[in-house]
């Protein structure tokens, strides 16, 4: 179940989709946080509505296949993404499941390898341009 009664989240139905393309399948760990500190890049509406540092952080799995989560991070670092949490799983947003927005610069190369007998796995950690903004309705 992805949603209780009171709308609680188990993560099971959360779908993330980076620069259009959907990794649910790839990443065991995905949110936007608010760092409460100073942001390097402020914007007058980031400034007015007293938002801190944002980041992307996510915790994936290695495949280093050509559609991968993985191998994204890796062909893409340096550059700006466009990062999409839906966390109820939902294909379009609304207002009681919305999707929340982000544009983020993917800082670098991921990992590696790992532990003998584990899945390797990597973490992403991305500065947010601006906060992420919530989404309840598509656009045509």
């Amino acid at each position: 179940m992805a949603k209780t009664a009171l709308g609680f989240h188990d993560g099971i139905g959360l779908s993330i989709a980076v620069a259009g393309v959907e990794y649910g399948a790839h990443i065991k760990g995905a949110r936007f946080e608010n760092l409460d500190e100073d942001p390097k890049f402020q914007t007058f509406k980031s400034a007015g509505a007293g938002d801190g540092r944002w980041v992307f952080r996510g915790t994936a799995f290695q495949s280093h296949l050509a559609a991968s989560f993985w191998k994204y991070v890796w062909e893409n670092a340096g550059g700006e993404a466009v990062v999409t949490l839906a966390p109820y799983g939902n294909e379009d947003p609304s207002v009681t499941e919305p999707h929340y927005e982000a544009s983020a610069t993917i800082k670098k190369k991921p990992n590696i390898g790992g532990d003998v007998n584990t899945e390797f796995e990597f973490e992403v950690e991305w500065d947010l341009t601006d906060p992420p903004v919530e989404i309840t309705t598509t656009t045509p």
